[in-house]
């Protein structure tokens, strides 16, 4: 799936995999060495999220029922638990640096294409 922002059309990743049954989001990216630029996981339906057993940070983008950002974190390390953004619904994990590279701020507006 594509993430793109609605606002202004920059994608922020091209190859971000759902995990939108149980077992897929708890194992979310657990396991995983590394995320490239491109790649997160979209979680759905989420409101929060925790890194056990992982080995990377990884950035995390709360978005709302209609795909607005309604908080960010930055540089989740592992065997953390996220933080309990309010009207969260769904969850993008990225890469670690991508929230402060692509300047991904709540209110943005985002797309996510099959």
């Amino acid at each position: 799936m594509k993430v793109i922002r609605k606002d202004n059309g920059q994608l922020i990743a091209n190859d971000v995999r759902r995990a939108e049954t149980f077992w897929s989001r708890l194992r979310g990216l657990t396991f995983t060495k590394a995320v490239n630029e491109q790649s997160g996981l979209y979680l759905s339906p989420c409101r929060s999220i925790h890194t056990w057993f992982m080995k990377i940070p990884i950035d995390v983008v709360y978005l709302d029922a209609e795909d607005v950002v309604v908080a960010t974190e930055c540089s989740l390390a592992p065997w953390k638990m996220g933080m309990h953004a309010k009207g969260a619904k769904k969850v993008v994990e990225l890469a670690e640096g991508k929230v402060t590279a692509e300047k991904i701020q709540p209110g943005q507006q985002w797309l996510l294409e099959a």
